[in-house]
């Protein structure tokens, strides 16, 4: 306890020095904490994009594209799957459930999917997070629409607004659907997934005006649910009756022979998704080391230059009988009891800047990211930065003492 008082008491004594010191390692550190939780929250983003799907069925080929185009709705369109596939995987016992979706459409270059009400019954995000309405309800009628949180806030949409969708994405745009307007009945609660950026309308209603497009006219219809049926979606979303039921189900569509399938568990396209990305979390980690080496060098280079100019400061302390090697030890403390203090404040920091902006960024951005404690091997880390601040000026105090001897 004496020590640390008297490593204190020396800190205070130079405080306007500490101050500088300490601001700089919090600077550094909290650097550091802001490109790990970028490297955790950019993870977490993709790997929670779809939660409570056991399966995605689409057309054989890529996992990968599958994913992207079924989920995040990037990447080249991949083939149909038909109507008939989609009542098969109904019908069979290891399903609770089939949601199909069909792209291909865009809106002011945000998609449109086609689907199901129970779409926003059965999509779940982060760890099993429902779909919610900010205002409005799900379509009812081939002339309705929802909309994400991030298309209303962007294209400034509200409830009873009209709107047109387009054959195609923006960038190669083929016809307007100007003759089927759209009502928004809905607007999605924001999520930080791709559900923000998109519309939601029925099959049928994209069944419809396809079909009109196709003919050049309008097909006379009401606003009445499975008057057309779809021939072909892009993908369906799967859940089982049981999760131990999975293999039984790929079997079967391993099997079918009515056309070429596959079924992807989206937990696993994630974690090999992420894996291709392993370069971009390795730079991150890369440009954190740098970020704490910096830090650690200016350290080095403000106790190279403290030892100059504490000459007289420790002329006293041995005077009074200190040995070297304790005022080493005192001026170690004093590094440790600064990158201890540095190290706290840039958790607290880092962590209420996160808290005040979370909101502000889901809604802004649609990037939803959480509030997180510094795991074990963080706090490991900042241990061994403490650690290595207090073992830096053994080397100059060494040096200044051996030419205190030749001289």
């Amino acid at each position: 306890m004496f020590w640390l008082k008297l490593s204190w008491a020396s800190l205070w004594h130079r405080r306007a020095m500490s101050i500088v010191s300490l601001l700089a390692l919090t600077v550094t550190i909290g650097l550091w904490l802001s490109v790990e939780q970028v490297r955790v929250q950019s993870k977490a983003h993709f790997s929670q994009a779809i939660s409570g799907t056991d399966m995605i069925v689409g057309a054989k080929g890529g996992e990968i594209n599958l994913l992207l185009y079924s989920v995040f709705h990037m990447g080249e369109p991949i083939s149909d799957i038909r109507w008939q596939t989609v009542e098969a995987l109904r019908e069979r016992d290891e399903v609770a459930w089939v949601v199909p979706i069909a792209l291909g459409d865009s809106h002011r270059g945000f998609r449109v999917v086609g689907t199901e009400p129970e779409f926003f019954q059965r999509y779940q995000f982060r760890q099993g997070q429902p779909l919610n309405f900010n205002v409005g309800a799900a379509f009812a009628g081939v002339n309705d629409v929802v909309v994400g949180a991030q298309v209303a806030k962007r294209l400034g949409y509200s409830i009873g607004d009209q709107l047109t969708i387009t054959h195609g994405l923006q960038a190669m745009a083929m016809a307007e659907h100007d003759e089927h307007p759209f009502t928004i009945t809905g607007i999605l609660a924001p999520t930080g997934t791709p559900v923000d950026q998109a519309l939601y309308v029925s099959l049928e209603a994209l069944h419809q005006i396809h079909a009109n497009w196709q003919l050049g006219s309008m097909v006379p219809g009401s606003n009445v649910l499975g008057r057309f049926q779809p021939k072909t979606v892009t993908a369906a979303f799967v859940g089982l009756e049981r999760r131990t039921l999975v293999f039984r189900l790929q079997r079967w569509i391993q099997n079918y022979r009515t056309e070429p399938i596959q079924g992807i568990l989206p937990g696993v396209a994630l974690t090999r998704l992420w894996q291709m990305h392993a370069i971009s979390e390795q730079a991150l980690r890369l440009i954190a080391g740098l970020v704490v080496l910096c830090g650690l060098l200016v350290l080095l280079a403000q106790n190279m230059a403290n030892v100059l100019l504490r000459q007289e400061e420790y002329r006293l302390l041995r005077l009074t009988g200190m040995r070297h090697w304790r005022i080493v030890l005192l001026v170690c403390t004093e590094n440790a009891m600064i990158t201890t203090f540095a190290s706290l404040l840039s958790v607290l920091v880092v962590m209420l800047v996160g808290e005040l902006l979370h909101e502000w960024v889901l809604s802004e951005f649609g990037i939803w990211f959480s509030i997180l404690v510094p795991t074990l091997w963080q706090w490991l880390a900042l241990l061994g930065l403490v650690v290595m601040s207090a073992l830096l000026p053994v080397i100059p105090m060494w040096q200044h003492r051996s030419k205190d001897q030749h001289g």
